[in-house]
């Protein structure tokens, strides 16, 4: 028997020996996974209203063909007047199928790219550098506090950095097979349907890589005629999106879609309005030193986008690529340069709308790390000072910054609501408090309304806003001050108002249904 265990011991040895850059990426990968796996669907707990948003618009064009407003199979959402991006959307429409209408099949497409992107920064990297950046700057991706943030939860803008980072790779690999080119334009195309800051993100990146393509590497005419025409026809119609909501051109319908003028002032002309050198400056601290703006969906305090550990390896990183005057470092330089500038453009900064740049932070870490780590020992040093503070993050994520979300009032929203309607039949009205943050939405995506009873029905306290604010559709009113209405039917409420509500109304309550820190009560 100890014969027969020392031979497998020898035997899986030698494999890992044999194999041990496999290995190796199966290892990270597999850590990847479960680092943002653990908790899934469930941290961050329920759902962000743009990810109900997101996840509603999606399973109503699945089952109806049309969005909440109304319109068919669009390359932009109108969503809540002033536009959300719909990449997202249709990625997602494929698990809502297989999966329902859920928090899992919504934040699945963020799970699998977030996954999946932590191998093409193996493979990209591989391209221009040795096996140890690429090793070194996929486990930094596997192990970076933003990334595993990124992955776990739906919004549409976490899904721009992997679009962006697999276009990326493919004009990579365009430099030694000219048909990647292709792929890359498409790719780099499709991520303008990702996020909004890619609008100047891709035709910076895109125009710099170009440029020194046509003059030091000269692809065949035919590549490089097909790659501009993939990119131009798979733009087209974002295009169009940006062109006729700067004129007011009306709706648009292009290879079966639609490009819709939105009803409201458009989300991208309020946030991308400049801003001063003063908070630019402001801005870049916050976010490139302190790297943490403040919200705990984004960012855990102390930790960082890829701990705090890494700024001077990041600077020297950046200083190597930039000075080899390659492919890479225009590549790279360009990417950075274009993350960069947003800061310039944006007023309000947080990690969602400057995402794009930290890729490509993380992967100028790792050539920081190679170069300046020298010796098995310094690396083998840095690597446990990485895992020590993975290890404080991991944990802090997972027992305060959870019982700090959890305590978040739409946690338990949905089945508030899902209680609400189980006991209205569909007959009594149901009245939100003020309380809740566009309650519609989380109304919409749990109560699975047909898109044309919610359009047929709804009313906009003013259908102009940025944020159109709906006062109620069908048989449901928000925004109300319930110590003020009297009305019979179902009111949903905190704990905290429901204690003023039943000393006023006790009489004519008859029922109520505690859904922690909610209450669902029955007014007659």
């Amino acid at each position: 028997m100890k014969n027969k265990m020392v031979f497998c011991f020898n035997k899986v040895r030698r494999f890992v020996l044999e194999h041990k850059r496999a290995v190796l990426f199966c290892l990270i990968m597999l850590g990847a996974a479960v680092f943002r796996m653990i908790y899934f669907a469930k941290l961050p707990p329920a759902l962000n209203n743009d990810e109900a948003s997101i996840g509603y618009d999606a399973w109503a064009m699945l089952k109806y063909g049309i969005d909440r407003n109304g319109t068919h199979l669009p390359v932009h959402h109108i969503s809540w007047g002033s536009g959300q991006n719909a990449l997202y959307s249709y990625l997602s429409m494929p698990f809502i199928a297989l999966f329902g209408l859920n928090i899992f099949s919504v934040r699945i497409v963020s799970l699998l790219l977030g996954l999946s992107s932590v191998a093409v920064v193996y493979f990209f990297v591989k391209r221009f550098a040795n096996t140890r950046t690429a090793f070194i700057a996929m486990g930094l991706t596997a192990i970076s506090p933003w990334h595993i943030l990124l992955s776990r939860w739906g919004l549409e803008a976490n899904i721009f950095p992997a679009v962006f980072l697999f276009g990326a790779w493919l004009f990579a690999k365009g430099t030694e097979k000219p048909l990647y080119y292709i792929f890359g334009s498409f790719v780099l195309a499709l991520s303008l349907y990702a996020y909004g800051t890619s609008y100047l993100v891709v035709p910076v990146v895109l125009f710099a890589i170009a440029l020194y393509v046509l003059i030091k590497m000269r692809p065949k005419v035919k590549y490089v005629l097909l790659s501009a025409a993939t990119f131009i026809v798979t733009a087209l119609p974002i295009m169009l999106f940006v062109v006729t909501n700067k004129f007011n051109l009306g709706d648009i319908k292009i290879f079966g879609f639609t490009v819709p003028q939105l009803t409201g002032i458009s989300r991208m002309s309020t946030a991308a309005g400049g801003t001063s050198l003063k908070n630019t400056i402001k801005n870049l601290w916050q976010i490139l030193v302190l790297q943490d703006d403040g919200l705990l969906l984004n960012s855990v305090p102390g930790y960082g986008i890829v701990f705090l550990i890494s700024i001077p390896f990041m600077l020297y990183g950046i200083y190597v690529v930039l000075s080899r005057k390659n492919f890479a470092s225009v590549m790279m330089g360009a990417w950075l340069i274009a993350g960069l500038s947003l800061f310039f453009v944006y007023s309000d900064v947080n990690i969602n709308r400057v995402n794009i740049i930290f890729l490509p932070l993380i992967i100028f870490t790792a050539y920081g790390i190679n170069a300046l780590l020298c010796g098995k020992k310094e690396l083998i040093a840095v690597a446990l000072c990485y895992a020590t503070m993975f290890g404080g993050f991991f944990t802090y994520y997972c027992t305060e910054v959870k019982t700090s979300l959890e305590s978040r009032t739409e946690v338990h929203i949905g089945e508030a609501v899902m209680k609400s309607c189980e006991l209205a039949q569909g007959e009594k009205t149901i009245y939100y408090s003020d309380t809740f943050w566009v309650p519609y939405i989380y109304t919409l995506f749990y109560e699975q309304t047909p898109p044309q009873d919610y359009i047929d029905t709804v009313v906009f306290k003013d259908k102009n806003d940025e944020m159109q604010i709906v006062q109620s559709f069908t048989n449901h009113k928000f925004y109300v001050d319930e110590l003020e209405c009297g009305e019979s039917g179902i009111y949903i409420m905190t704990d905290e108002e429901y204690t003023a509500f039943f000393e006023r109304f006790s009489e004519r309550i008859s029922e109520s249904h505690s859904i922690h820190n909610l209450v669902v009560a029955v007014m007659e």
